[in-house]
């Protein structure tokens, strides 16, 4: 983890620990939310953290450990997601090290699939697309169709079943229709998006 920086929350006793340990590049304390995105993990101590700065980290999509003593303490604003995790004190400074190896591992991996869209962010691995802290499950083939949209602008129907579909069949578009239809639905009942996907002079665009 050499080639991480650690940015500490709430407790500067916690920082001089990690710095001690020479784990990560850098270990800094901070008290405000300027700081480098790139190869960051992020420490919090929530109940240290002012309710402003608390509110800009989660929503901060990064490697992220929250550390508190408080077993009632209240997460519904923390944004959970696969690289993120809560532990408790006394933290065992060796299973901490490991559980930061793991979250990095896990967002780099979510990095290398993640395709911004707009306002989303499509995930091709994990088969999800997300906006605003809310996501829809996608199926393989809804994934291909997005993909796609969003490496090529305004696409007929035609280029869409050759390309996605591999076909060029009546059965075949049916099935895109249906697809389609069934796409629109999802992203509005999840985002309330009426214009994800765009048709205009017989093409199809995002």
């Amino acid at each position: 983890m050499k080639n991480i920086k650690a940015y500490v929350f709430g407790s500067k006793a916690f920082s001089k620990i990690l710095d001690e340990l020479n784990f990560f590049q850098d270990v800094i304390y901070k008290q405000d939310i300027n700081f480098e995105k790139n190869n960051t993990l992020l420490i919090i101590f929530p109940n240290k953290v002012s309710k402003i700065v608390l509110k800009d980290l989660y929503n901060e999509v990064l490697p992220t450990i929250l550390i508190t003593t408080d077993p009632q303490y209240s997460y519904r604003n923390f944004k959970r997601n696969n690289f993120s995790v809560v532990l408790r004190v006394p933290v065992e400074i060796s299973n901490f090290f490991e559980i930061s190896k793991i979250i990095f591992s896990k967002f780099f991996f979510f990095n290398s699939s993640s395709i911004k869209i707009n306002s989303y962010i499509l995930n091709a691995n994990q088969k999800t697309i997300e906006k605003n802290f809310k996501t829809l499950r996608l199926t393989e083939i809804e994934v291909r169709f997005l993909i796609y949209l969003s490496n090529n602008e305004f696409v007929t129907k035609k280029d869409i079943l050759v390309n996605v579909w591999k076909q060029n069949r009546e059965v075949e578009s049916h099935a895109f229709e249906t697809c389609l239809h069934r796409l629109r639905k999802k992203i509005y009942n999840r985002f309330e998006d009426d214009v994800f996907i765009k048709f205009r002079q017989n093409k199809y665009f995002l």
